[in-house]
């Protein structure tokens, strides 16, 4: 008898163990299932869903340290913000119908900002390279730059960018000259600076030879000045597309800014700003 109840028992516990295992596997399903989806829509949102929505605020990330495109002053095009690249955002802003807001921060900073949502896309006089699109889409070019070398008006040993082998350059940050220079095949130190208007300073005060920067920033950054002189050097430094910088996979907001640059292309909206603060067209 006792051997019979004994069994009865353990037939019993065994039926319930089974029991409680298909149903918290059957909960553990489910849970996996709703996180697969959870993951999914996660996905489906990064994949170029987004939009520029009419009535919205556009929240443009820039670098304002970068004259003609972005510099501050008391009464800029955007609040404090002026230069070619705010007009173009100005303008971008008005056809889109949406409220610009300016967010300035170091250039390095642009990219993460983009990647957490913290801005829309970045208007920074940006160059599209190789290395910028594995982290970014970009728009059309809306401006065709060269790089160029900055150096006091007495020296006459550099005619080109191997000259500057064994002397002390500056380069900004994140800047193409910066990336182009690292790679340079002769001895040459590079001193960093955030800000290009420093360069130029250690430039006048004879701390480092020479500064590569972008053209007309170095021609902003001379002014009147006599004491220095600018030199390019085509075949090393290569032309260069400025783009606006997007978020990587929003395919739907790198459509809407080409649509609005190629309409202020085509009505010559683009090349009068630019005209406006550079002097003259682009890639001229």
């Amino acid at each position: 008898m006792k051997k019979i109840l004994t069994a009865v028992l353990v037939v019993s516990l065994a039926v319930l163990m089974m029991a409680g295992c298909k149903k918290a596997d059957s909960s553990d399903s489910s849970a996996a299932s709703q996180g697969g989806q959870e993951s999914s829509q996660a996905n489906s949102e990064a994949t170029g869903t987004k939009k520029l929505e009419k009535g919205q605020k556009l929240i443009i990330g820039t670098n304002a340290e970068f004259p003609p495109f972005e510099y501050v002053k008391a009464n800029g095009v955007i609040g404090e913000f002026d230069g070619v690249d705010m007009a173009i955002a100005k303008e971008i802003g008005e056809r889109l119908g949406m409220e610009v807001e300016i967010s300035n921060m170091d250039f390095n900073s642009l990219i993460p900002a983009l990647d957490s949502d913290r801005i829309d896309c970045a208007l920074a006089g940006m160059t599209i390279t190789e290395e910028r699109l594995l982290e970014a889409d970009f728009s059309d070019p809306y401006y065709t730059a060269i790089q160029a070398i900055v150096v006091p008006a007495s020296d006459e040993t550099t005619q080109k960018v191997e000259d500057l082998a064994g002397k002390k350059v500056g380069v900004v940050t994140g800047y193409t000259g910066a990336l182009t220079m690292k790679d340079a095949t002769f001895d040459v130190t590079l001193e960093h600076y955030t800000k290009g208007v420093d360069g130029a300073a250690d430039l006048r005060n004879g701390r480092i030879d020479a500064l590569i920067i972008d053209k007309p920033v170095a021609e902003t950054f001379l002014g009147d000045d006599n004491d220095l002189k600018i030199i390019t050097d085509q075949k090393y430094f290569e032309d260069e597309k400025f783009g606006i910088a997007v978020k990587k996979g929003e395919t739907e907001v790198v459509k809407q800014l080409n649509e609005v640059l190629k309409a202020m292309t085509e009505d010559g909206t683009i090349d009068k700003i630019i005209l406006d603060y550079v002097g003259v067209v682009s890639g001229e």
